[in-house]
């Protein structure tokens, strides 16, 4: 930890990665907010969501192929410096008095196609900066940052919505993004030589972030097992306001207090990730870590008080995020540097294509047999994918030498 806290440029990352990250869940909270206030609708909120979460889907799947042909710090700047010019349009139109359902949409849309940028982005250009044994303290003290904004970020902006007047806001929201871009123009570029980069089309590059899936079967698989993770999340976070009120007989507090539940947990996992030095059996960790995410979410079901509900909605996040780092920091160390960038991305479309399809069809499948039954399923569905992985020859490669097993990628 010495070392990363001597190094200027993590330190700079670090920085960015924190003003992104407050600055993706506030924007959204704000957005959100000023729709409501416009149009009184609980349903329009619920579709600025939908449409945020698509952007970024279309996002992956445009950019993916054309994020390896850029210096990362060149991607991470234009990420901050382009919200900021988005958030030029509702500034305006407050200022005006001309704001409308319209532009507040749009500006969503437009917030979604760019934020899948910075974080891969970010994770691929962390190689340059940050030694190998390192990298998973790194990636722990990232996560920690991120989780601590989604936990801050609503709340901030609730405060802040109280006190300051809109306009205010998003003029203070710009100024962070502004001075990101402004510090990360500090960080070194990447140790790669971008001269002589053979540029062919979209398709074939996208193919090619594919076929690496295709030809390492282990990053497939576990692609796999980020879908039904990311299913159960998007199936949860909708259900939590009507399990807390009607299962619960909890209050508005109670259910604040259980949404940021599994970011605290998250929180709680990344600092205990970054405290060691290295891992055991990666496999062990890591499918360990996924199965108990899933019994976690089973007793969720099963509970019914309110502190043993959030006790477990807290493990859940917990076991989540020490999968997510270790499955970061396995990426760094054995994608190769070519296609490191598109191959976050594919991960990245993967993961978040489940939450869409989970939160659809977690309300259907609640109105049919009831929130408890549908938290016991969906832990069903972490689990018995976790117990087909242990027996996969595939996983065995985890405890392999970093690099050793990964195949190079060639059209």
């Amino acid at each position: 930890m010495n070392e990363l806290i001597k190094n200027k440029s993590f330190l700079l990352i670090t920085f960015g990665q924190g003003i992104s990250g407050l600055g993706n869940t506030f924007s959204v909270f704000l957005m959100s907010w000023l729709l409501y206030d416009l149009t009184g609708s609980i349903f329009a909120m619920g579709t600025i969501w939908f449409v945020y979460v698509s952007s970024m889907i279309i996002c992956h799947i445009i950019s993916g192929p054309y994020l390896d042909r850029y210096d990362k710090k060149q991607i991470m700047i234009f990420s901050e410096w382009m919200k900021a010019i988005i958030f030029l349009l509702p500034l305006i139109s407050l200022l005006n008095g001309s704001l409308t359902a319209e532009i507040l949409y749009i500006v969503v849309i437009l917030l979604g196609l760019i934020e899948p940028l910075f974080r891969p982005a970010c994770m691929s250009y962390l190689t340059s900066i940050v030694k190998s044994n390192n990298l998973l303290k790194a990636n722990a003290t990232l996560e920690s940052l991120l989780q601590i904004m989604m936990v801050i970020g609503p709340s901030l902006g609730g405060v802040m919505i109280g006190i300051l007047e809109p306009q205010t806001i998003i003029i203070i929201l710009i100024s962070l993004l502004v001075f990101s871009g402004i510090m990360l123009l500090f960080v070194p570029k990447e140790n790669r030589t971008w001269a002589g980069v053979e540029k062919n089309t979209w398709f074939s590059e996208f193919k090619e972030g594919l076929y690496f899936f295709k030809q390492n079967k282990l990053f497939l698989w576990i692609a796999g097992l980020i879908f039904f993770v990311n299913f159960g999340s998007g199936a949860t976070q909708p259900m939590l306001l009507p399990f807390v009120l009607e299962e619960l007989n909890g209050n508005s507090l109670q259910y604040g207090l259980i949404s940021s539940g599994v970011a605290f947990g998250m929180l709680l996992g990344s600092l205990i990730v970054s405290s060691f030095e290295k891992v055991g059996s990666l496999k062990f960790i890591m499918l360990g870590a996924l199965t108990l995410s899933g019994i976690f979410l089973m007793l969720i079901g099963s509970v019914s008080e309110f502190y043993l509900a959030f006790t477990c909605i807290l493990l859940y996040g917990l076991f989540i995020v020490v999968f997510n780092i270790n499955n970061t920091t396995l990426y760094q160390q054995r994608v190769p540097d070519n296609i490191r960038g598109r191959v976050f991305l594919v991960r990245g479309l993967l993961a978040r294509i489940g939450i869409p399809i989970g939160a659809v069809t977690g309300a259907f499948i609640a109105e049919i047999i009831g929130f408890r039954y549908l938290f016991i399923l969906l832990g069903l569905i972490t689990i018995i994918p976790c117990i087909i992985a242990w027996n996969l020859p595939s996983f065995n490669q985890l405890n392999s030498h970093a690099g050793e097993d990964t195949k190079k990628v060639s059209i």
